[in-house]
């Protein structure tokens, strides 16, 4: 009801309404064919003056994007706003940043021209609010992308909104660094806040980075109501733990890209759980996340085998072991940034670059002063690098023989039990088929005895069957004497033993027997009364025919 109300409302100082619907069927009832935006074919019920019209020919699209700067459409008025974006009735993408003289009529009135072919929606910098969205996404029933990047009204009510109105279609949402988003506007997005526990399940891309008031429940919820994310930016939420990793793991099993800058309270725990369960993972960012260690990165290494690019820029727990580990399984590799790693040194980085197939440079910076013994104590982890990869490379050897070894005893042992279990089964329907034949002939040779018994069996048994079937009718024949016989004895023995209850069992015979007599007695009086009262009435009518002959 109020979102009628304010559609009329909206409609009563030009009826744009009623302009609006008839173009709406102008453009349904004419053949779809392209042709170029030009201002002079708009219908000749709307009157442009010459500001809307100076927009409209510095904005010529037909589907889209239409990017408009705010100082322009502050210029008009609201009613002027209107009639600019009544024009575009087939535009499917809309950009306007840094909007703060929002008008929910304007907004309105964008989703009734545009209704559901707007597709993609970019807000980001304006002063959007619960009340603005709910005006926009009323009509847009295939909004597709939404975008409100530092918006400084968007709230965990504008989260309800989006999910009530945008959860059939909407795939991108970005509410990057919104500072009034919490935990439970993102509790609403995963359907865990509400009654009819309605969340973004097509969700693909969500990016709330450098939302600071996120924490770990808001991205479990996210994880159980999103299962299709293939994009996610949490970018500096201090607060999350591995405890949302986990979640995320398990949920959104599809993962490709995610960035994870600034999250310092994740350890190698959360990065076991990725390199596990995010086999098509593409692209990581792992920068500032100074708790991880070699152990997590070498579990991303031999599980993410698609990785393509990942940023370990100031993690100073890490060293050229998990690097190597890098090179060797993800041979798709193409961008890794260690800025600040200070256990990784130039000649490593060569090392790196010369197992990497597409990587033709690498540049390591160290700070401007070098400590004390720098490059000897550089030299030295140089050379326990490189024993350390011959010790490598000759135990991946040793395990690859050893695993090819382990193969061929495997075939071998399996060809011998598929022989054994082939055997197993000639020999078992070999004893069944010999099984079966000793019983054929058993009852071959049986056969006459078996014949015999079951003559005299039959025999007997019709004899028995019909010895029965005379019973039964004797005992059907007897059964209503019986009957009979145990009625009386029963009622003589009850009035014997209930002398009071026969005397009042008599005494009730007798009055139903008096009141069938006089019920009987009834119907003869009504017949004599009516024969009387005739005579009666032929002799009143006698004496009155006399009198008037006398």
């Amino acid at each position: 009801m109020e979102l009628a109300r304010q559609e009329r409302e909206l409609a009563k100082p030009i009826n744009w309404g009623e302009r609006i619907y008839a173009s709406m069927k102008r453009s349904e009832s004419a053949p779809l064919k392209t042709q170029e935006f030009r201002p002079y074919q708009l219908s000749k019920t709307l009157t442009l003056d010459s500001a809307v019209r100076k927009l409209l020919e510095d904005h010529p699209t037909i589907h889209g994007p239409l990017t408009i700067s705010p100082d322009s459409l502050d210029e008009l008025s609201e009613e002027e706003q209107c009639a600019f974006f009544a024009c575009y009735t087939q535009l499917q993408s809309i950009v306007l940043h840094r909007w703060m003289n929002i008008s929910k009529n304007v907004l309105r009135c964008i989703s009734i021209t545009f209704g559901e072919g707007l597709l993609e929606a970019d807000f980001s910098h304006s002063a959007m609010t619960s009340a603005h969205l709910e005006a926009l996404l009323v009509r847009a029933e295939k909004i597709h992308t939404l975008r409100l990047n530092r918006c400084p009204l968007i709230n965990t009510q504008a989260c309800n909104v989006i999910t009530a109105l945008a959860n059939r279609s909407l795939t991108a949402l970005s509410l990057h660094a919104v500072p009034n988003l919490s935990t439970e506007g993102l509790m609403w997005i995963g359907g865990a806040a509400g009654v009819a526990g309605r969340s973004l399940r097509k969700l693909r891309i969500l990016d709330v980075g450098e939302c600071v008031d996120i924490e770990d429940r808001g991205v479990i919820a996210v994880a159980r109501g999103c299962p299709k994310l293939r994009m996610l930016n949490l970018e500096e939420l201090h607060n999350l733990t591995d405890a949302s990793l986990a979640a995320l793991t398990e949920g959104c099993a599809d993962m490709q890209v995610i960035n994870l800058t600034g999250c310092q309270k994740l350890t190698n725990k959360s990065i076991v759980a990725i390199g596990k369960r995010w086999s098509k993972l593409v692209s990581i960012n792992l920068s500032r996340c100074r708790s991880i260690t070699d152990k997590g990165l070498k579990n991303i290494a031999f599980g993410c085998k698609a990785l393509q690019a990942i940023n370990l820029a100031g993690l100073l727990k890490i060293s050229e072991e998990s690097m190597f580990c890098l090179a060797d399984q993800c041979k798709g590799l193409l961008t890794m940034n260690l800025t600040g790693c200070e256990r990784i040194t130039i000649n490593g980085l060569d090392h790196l670059v010369q197992g990497l197939s597409f990587v033709e440079k690498a540049v390591s910076f160290f700070g401007f002063k070098p400590m004390d013994q720098y490059i000897a104590m550089r030299l030295d982890s140089q050379l326990r690098m490189i024993e350390q990869r011959d010790i490598y490379i000759v135990e991946q050897e040793r395990q690859r023989q050893e695993e090819a070894a382990e193969e061929v005893r495997r075939v071998e042992d399996q060809r011998l039990f598929h022989a054994a279990k082939t055997i197993q089964g000639y020999l078992y329907r070999y004893k069944m088929r010999m099984r079966f034949y000793r019983m054929w002939v058993d009852r071959t040779e049986r056969a006459a005895a078996s014949f015999v018994q079951r003559l005299y069996r039959g025999y007997l048994g019709r004899l028995q069957a019909t010895r029965r079937r005379r019973e039964r009718d004797a005992f059907l024949q007897l059964s209503p004497y019986a009957v009979l016989l145990q009625k009386t004895v029963r009622a003589f023995l009850c009035r014997i033993r209930h002398g009071l209850i026969s005397r009042k069992i008599r005494e009730m015979y007798m009055l139903r027997q008096r009141e069938a007599i006089q019920a009987m007695m009834v119907p003869i009086q009504c017949q004599v009364r009516k024969y009387l009262a005739r005579k009666r009435v032929h002799a009143i009518r006698q004496l009155h025919i006399r009198r008037q002959l006398n």
